[in-house]
């Protein structure tokens, strides 16, 4: 792999033709200018230039073992945000909650750096590992030289240029990373998302559970995966392959490199609802103002238009966080901007606005707080979703759920919501996300459902569910009337019930990525990772469950439960660790007959549990 420095003349100008190659859809057509634009320097605790920007951009965290206060980071860190517009010679290092987003097309850097962590952080423990290593984001930035990117879910990485790129973990970090002390042997990073990429040269999966890519070009060897690689509309490719496992001991794996599945998926069979208007998120751009070209302004590129019509909403530091309220929403435009930082929702609110995160910004719903996105050609993107109802009067107080989308063809882009983590109780009723308007397009969405607080601990310990401190039955609910819903890149985790029920009938859903709750003691336990048996015509690709029953010889009946007319192809189970005797015992179970032929095809098997 070449690592040496490009000459910079020659790689601007290859940015500006890739660029234009790939973004050609998105070329002006006009200026919309009502409103007040966005302007990053009001913003001066989280929005910093290249001259402005805190030495943690540009640094290494961890060099191994005990990476200093990874777990407080984890969950107390304030959303920063560097935005580039010309040329660095620097390299970027992501912390958590922290993005760089490029906004012209002279955004170049060095090479991007998200570096593995010590997974017992304040405990001690010793394991360089990107398994924790969520909330942060790199934006349309072109990268000169190798990167090396130890993430799991929450990372997306969209309309960059890499000159190799490596997702890894502690491996291959260079003589300041003390990676022996870890035993030399690399730890799985947990899945993540990229799309509307280039990568020139080698790009190396290496450990990645599972991996979404979308609408990326590889201009070199493509390589690595553990598990599953789904690629959607993505030019050279490798081709489908079956997976193989590699010898299983304790639940880790020791042989070199087991083959993932490897499944394309193209727009051609799985469509992004044509009439939406959002098909990929808004980019923050800074050029010159059509209306008055003497000076630049911040704008917002959507599909072909260019608008600085939104309304803005100042963040302040954790210390201080914004409350948002029901006038806000009421009064709101056609844009509504929530800068990085951190924010409070204390009511019930209607949106009928396009939401539209930079940096991912965290709400924090207290006790009877909701949002129902009523806008039909919506779109809601890059934001972090915060359960701290248990903060309001008792540690028992709830949401009914985070976001309802009621409007038609809305659009969801990098959507994150997590109950517990940060708090020691959190309870939701129904479902964090629940989709009842038709033809809504889902990409890159994780719910989570904590497996651990603050502390690194357990939500409760002994526990079984019926007390467990962080309480969601159902991650995502897509109901009856919620017809052609498409997901592309959805991640359900730890729900207590079945972590996705979809009841809409003819839903896709390209890459699925589920894990059941850990401390299980149920040990029939009947509930799926997507139950599906309601839906007509249901088609899923890529699609992985995992179980780690910890306590107890848990039979979980199924991953997928289906109507007989669905299609499903690469599904597949798999146990991490836990009870020797615990498994999931089918991949799928039809429990509805429908109209019309199923197809289940590239299958393992009934029982596919690799111990």
């Amino acid at each position: 792999m070449n690592g040496s420095r490009f000459d910079l003349d020659t790689q601007l100008l290859n940015i500006r033709t890739t660029k234009k190659k790939k973004n050609s859809q998105r070329e002006s057509t006009g200026l919309k200018a009502t409103g007040e634009a966005f302007d990053p320097s009001k913003y001066t605790s989280t929005f910093f230039e290249i001259d402005t920007a805190p030495d943690d951009f540009f640094n290494p965290k961890c060099k191994g073992c005990k990476c200093p206060d990874n777990l407080s980071r984890e969950f107390k860190l304030t959303p920063k945000v560097l935005l580039l517009k010309a040329p660095t010679d620097k390299s970027i290092y992501l912390d958590y909650y922290s993005s760089v987003i490029g906004v012209t097309d002279e955004a170049v850097a060095e090479s991007l750096f998200v570096e593995p962590t010590d997974l017992g952080g304040d405990t001690g423990n010793c394991a360089a590992s990107g398994l924790d290593n969520f909330w942060r984001s790199a934006i349309n930035v072109q990268f000169l030289n190798e990167s090396r990117l130890s993430v799991s879910q929450a990372c997306p990485i969209r309309n960059c240029t890499f000159n190799g790129l490596i997702l890894c973990t502690g491996l291959g970090f260079g003589p300041d990373f003390d990676f022996q002390c870890c035993g030399g042997a690399a730890e799985l990073t947990s899945g993540g998302f990229m799309a509307d990429c280039v990568i020139n040269d080698e790009m190396n999966y290496c450990s990645q559970q599972q991996f979404c890519t979308q609408n990326t070009t590889f201009n070199g060897q493509v390589l690595g995966g553990a598990w599953s690689l789904v690629f959607y509309d993505c030019e050279n490719s490798p081709l489908d392959q079956e997976y193989s496992a590699g010898e299983v001991t304790d639940g880790t794996l020791y042989d070199d490199t087991p083959q993932p599945a490897i499944l394309n998926v193209y727009s051609s069979e799985a469509p992004i609802p044509p009439e939406n208007r959002f098909q990929t998120p808004p980019l923050l751009i800074y050029e010159k103002d059509p209306e008055q070209p003497e000076i630049y302004t911040y704008m917002l590129k959507v599909g072909k238009e260019k608008s600085k019509e939104y309304l803005n909403y100042s963040a302040t530091p954790d210390s201080n966080p914004v409350i948002l309220d029901k006038s806000f929403f009421d009064n709101a435009g056609e844009y509504i901007i929530l800068p990085a930082g951190i924010y409070e929702l204390h009511e019930a609110v209607e949106v009928s606005s396009n939401l539209i995160g930079i940096g991912l910004p965290i709400i924090r719903f207290f006790k009877d707080a909701k949002m129902d996105f009523v806008k039909d050609q919506g779109c809601c993107s890059s934001i972090i979703f915060d359960n701290y109802a248990s903060q309001s009067n008792d540690e028992n107080d709830s949401i009914d759920y985070f976001l309802k989308v009621t409007g038609k063809n809305v659009s969801l882009f990098d959507i994150f919501m997590r109950n517990g983590g940060p708090v020691y109780t959190a309870i939701v009723k129904n479902a964090m996300l629940i989709i009842s308007g038709e033809s809504a397009f889902l990409n890159n969405i994780w719910l989570w459902n904590a497996d651990h607080n603050i502390d690194g601990n357990p939500p409760s310990d002994p526990v079984d569910l019926t007390n467990y401190n962080y309480q969601c039955p159902t991650g995502l609910r897509v109901e009856k009337e919620a017809i052609n819903v498409t997901a592309i890149c959805l991640a359900s985790e730890h729900m207590l019930e079945d972590n996705v029920v979809w009841d809409g009938d003819k839903g896709v859903c390209v890459f699925f990525q589920n894990e059941f709750p850990y401390y299980v003691t149920d040990d029939n336990f009947s509930h799926s990772a997507m139950d599906c048996s309601q839906s007509d015509l249901f088609k899923g690709y890529g699609m992985g469950s995992y179980c780690y029953f910890r306590d107890s010889p848990v039979q979980a009946l199924q991953a997928f439960n289906m109507k007989s007319n669905s299609i499903l192809r690469k599904a597949f189970t798999r146990w991490l660790n836990g009870n020797e005797r615990s498994s999931i015992q089918n991949i799928i179970t039809i429990d509805n007959i429908g109209d019309g032929m199923g197809v289940y095809s590239d299958l393992p098997g009934p029982l596919f549990t690799d111990h």
